[in-house]
């Protein structure tokens, strides 16, 4: 915990915008869903993470869990168990390289729900900085980048699955 709050924000916010785009490319999952995973994250957090505090907290080893943690178990758990089921989802060079740009509006999209449920200093010391002021003032444009480029990539690979499977019977 010591070693995160010496990290400026800047490597922070780095971290949060990059880590989504690098492991979707490496384990080759579709970006675009992972984006959707992470919206879903967010909804459970939103939704869920009152109620779900107070019942899981008797499961929890101290038999109790803090609802900053229970926050971002919810946020986390939608992608990353996208990154564990998907794994390999995505074929072709090309595919992989385009599906970066839902990977960076993923990374961005994490920063911005990630940092405001961090620990309380922790998340004080990035929100202080001008660069999260920076950050910030694009939310809007972060959120319609990723949803329309999840969704247009979604399509396209839709679009793509359907020309190659009856490529396919064409062959037969």
């Amino acid at each position: 915990h010591a070693i995160i709050k010496s990290m400026t924000p800047a490597i922070i916010l780095g971290l949060c915008v990059l880590a989504p785009a690098i492991l979707a490319f490496i384990l080759r999952v579709n970006a675009a869903i992972l984006f959707m995973s992470l919206c879903v994250g967010e909804v459970l957090v939103i939704f869920v993470s009152n109620n779900a505090t107070s019942y899981l907290s008797p499961l929890y080893p101290t038999g109790h869990i803090s609802f900053s943690s229970m926050r971002l178990i919810l946020l986390l758990l939608p992608p990353v168990l996208t990154l564990l089921l998907m794994f390999h989802s995505v074929a072709g060079k090309s595919k992989l390289v385009l599906d970066l740009i839902p990977g960076i509006a993923t990374g961005l999209l994490l920063a911005l729900l990630l940092v405001p449920i961090l620990p309380a200093g922790l998340s004080v010391h990035i929100q202080s900085g001008s660069i999260w002021h920076n950050y910030y003032h694009y939310q809007t444009v972060i959120v319609v980048f990723g949803a329309l480029s999840s969704i247009i990539f979604m399509l396209l690979g839709r679009q793509n699955g359907k020309h190659s499977r009856s490529g396919h019977g064409k062959h037969h």
